[in-house]
């Protein structure tokens, strides 16, 4: 068997700041192929949807193939990454204060189904509780988090919608980029003792 001498490496991209775009995949899957090349392409998005918190690399290992695995290989190398980059790009287009999503390692949109809910119109509580939570667990991990609200910004919405391909019945509620804090700022208090009010408004 003749062993192509360049292997090809895939691996998602780095984005959180600060990462070492050098530093060894947490996990290596290793394919020998032949006459794949209408299949790499899908076997990357599969182990990207696998694996969405491993940092993993797959390293194809191909006999020369007749058909072009090894190109259609060699391509996807940085296709695939700029694909996922693409789409953090284009959140901050959606929202104006979203600028942060681009470089957040990862990004958690928020969205009520209204087929699925037992009282009309209490999706936005659902929503709105499922964000908190959110944000207290990312910051119980040591990790930041932004509440990026969407909803009910009809514009917002509805690019949110367009870019990511949601159903109708669906509504994107918030994003919610989560990564390791770029800086540290003072807490700030809202607090109006005008607005706090006892037994009687």
């Amino acid at each position: 068997m003749s062993i192509s001498p360049v292997a090809t490496a895939i691996s998602p991209p780095q984005t959180e700041p600060g990462a070492d775009l050098g530093a060894p995949a947490e996990l290596s899957i290793i394919i020998p192929t032949f006459n794949e090349a209408r299949n790499i392409a899908e076997l990357a998005q599969r182990v990207a949807r696998a694996l969405p918190h491993t940092q993993w690399e797959i390293i194809v290992v191909d006999d020369d193939s007749p058909d072009g695995t090894a190109a259609a290989a060699k391509a996807l190398e940085g296709e695939f990454a700029r694909r996922e980059k693409t789409l953090l790009e284009a959140i901050p287009k959606v929202h104006p204060f979203a600028a942060m999503a681009k470089q957040a390692p990862l990004v958690v949109l928020v969205c009520g189904d209204e087929t699925l809910e037992r009282y009309p119109g209490f999706w936005v509580q659902d929503c709105a509780a499922a964000t908190e939570n959110l944000l207290l667990a990312a910051h119980s991990k040591g990790l930041g988090a932004v509440w990026v609200g969407l909803h009910p910004i009809e514009e917002r919405v509805e690019a949110m919608r367009q870019l990511i391909g949601i159903p109708p019945q669906v509504i994107p509620f918030a994003i919610v980029p989560v990564g390791h804090p770029a800086e540290e700022k003072p807490a700030s208090s809202r607090y109006d003792r005008r607005r706090i009010h006892f037994d009687r408004w």
